[in-house]
């Protein structure tokens, strides 16, 4: 499954949406295979890709491939039972059965991701450390943000503003509780009404359960949410407002008439309003010039523009926004680190050697962190250093690994140790081949004589 330009969220909306077509129709054939049965009548001559076996094995796959572009997918199961007490008003073994084996792929690749975003991505320390009152605050908070911008997308931004969330605050706990006076309301009327309310709301709560802040994820580093987080769950909302309109006009063909044209005018405005808002990432440059003029308080955001400045030559801009983003948040490490950048390529090897200190004493075991300094040494002739930064950085797992064989071995070779700079270099190669710069080291240690073992 490959994403193309981080598209998953899509692409995973997509593949789920295909997923549950193929077991709804499915569904609907085992139902009718076995009325037919009880009737015993002939079964009909379907094409394979037709038939009840093929459709299930089809929508299990096809589930699959939308949690392996994203495994937010994983609440599709629950969402077809949702769908078929919809339908019926209760949940009965067939309906649960032959989602067993979709619970059982999603529930695994589910733990595997936040397996991921707490030992590779990182996610865990302070900034991801709430209570269990906080994140029913802040459950509640992201549910009444996002149905807000469903009714009303006004001021979209690529970041939002980190919310402090504190449960002692009595006021914060009014979108939670709001959220369940709804539900409750839905329920008690459920049979006036139907059941249709309650379960797009059910629907619409359910879908954004990943995206609520019960489970860890790294991006509330920078905000808790985000509107590609609600793509599945703006789906569900779309539709279920859709049939609750048409269910409401009926038959009367003038009701129909009006939300049909009032629909088109939506979608019209709306067109125009995804026009303009497109325009905002048109460049790197303006996505965080808008992005910063919404959420002035973005340290990474400070950063990642720094960075784009650095790069076109605006070394003073860039270093006004590292500063500026570390005003924020002093223990910001990609700042640190691109500070560190500008004063290594000045030569100013003391400066940089002291911002990446700094940076590892935020977290002294960043092998990213240690290979720049390793680096810095390097430079500054500090070889001993250097060599003693390299060691530090691989005892800590990483996919840079590589980087810091290949810089031990650069350490290694100007101190005249041939023979352990060759085996370093050739442990970086091992573990990537294609790193011309390893290639490149390991030749010249070759060629060079020999000096002390």
């Amino acid at each position: 499954m490959a994403w193309v330009t981080e598209r998953k969220n899509t692409l995973s909306l997509l593949l789920s949406l295909l997923a549950a077509l193929a077991y709804l129709v499915w569904s609907e054939r085992r139902a009718a295979a076995a009325d037919r049965r009880a009737r015993r009548s002939r079964e009909p001559n379907l094409p394979w890709h037709r038939r009840p076996g093929a459709l299930y094995a089809g929508a299990l796959a096809l589930f699959a491939f939308a949690l392996l572009a994203k495994t937010t997918a994983a609440l599709l199961p629950a969402v077809l039972l949702v769908l078929a007490w919809w339908q019926s008003g209760r949940l009965r073994g067939p309906d649960v059965r032959p989602l067993l084996p979709f619970f059982a792929v999603g529930t695994a690749l589910a733990l595997n991701t936040a397996w991921l975003e707490k030992t590779m991505v990182r996610a865990s320390g302070t900034e991801w450390a709430l209570p269990l009152a906080g994140r029913f605050v802040l459950a509640g908070r992201t549910v009444a943000f996002y149905a807000g911008k469903l009714v009303w997308p006004a001021d979209l931004a690529f970041i939002y503003p980190r919310w402090t969330i504190d449960p002692a605050a009595v006021r914060q706990w009014l979108p939670a509780l709001a959220a369940l006076v709804v539900l409750a309301v839905a329920w008690a009327l459920r049979g006036r009404l139907g059941r249709g309310p309650l379960a797009g709301i059910l629907l619409f709560g359910g879908v954004l359960v990943p995206a609520m802040g019960f489970f860890n994820v790294y991006a509330m580093r920078y905000s808790y949410v985000a509107d590609h987080f609600a793509y599945q769950a703006v789906a569900v909302a779309a539709a279920c407002a859709a049939g609750g309109i048409a269910t409401l006009a009926g038959r009367a063909v003038a009701l129909r008439r009006a939300a049909a044209a009032a629909g088109v005018a939506v979608l019209g405005l709306l067109g125009v309003l995804t026009f303009r808002h497109a325009q905002e990432f048109a460049s790197a440059e303006t996505l965080w010039r808008d992005t910063l003029a919404k959420n002035p308080g973005c340290f990474m955001c400070h950063t990642n523009y720094g960075f784009l400045l650095y790069r076109e030559g605006r070394v003073a801009d860039a270093i006004d926004h590292f500063q500026a983003s570390l005003r924020l948040k002093p223990d910001n490490v990609p700042a640190l680190l691109n500070l560190a950048k500008v004063d290594e390529d000045r030569g100013r090897f003391d400066e940089a050697a002291s911002e990446l200190r700094s940076a590892l004493a935020v977290d002294p075991s960043d092998p990213t962190v240690l290979v720049n300094l390793g680096t810095v040494y390097t430079k500054a002739g500090r070889y001993e250093d250097a060599a003693a930064t390299y060691r530090e950085a691989l005892r800590y797992p990483s996919p840079d690994g590589y980087l810091a064989h290949n810089g031990l071995g650069v350490a290694l070779i100007r101190q005249g140790r041939r023979a352990q700079a060759v085996e370093e270099f050739r442990e970086a190669l091992r573990l990537k081949p294609d790193y011309w710069m390893a290639r490149a080291n390991l030749e010249r240690a070759l060629a060079a004589p020999a000096g002390p073992p």
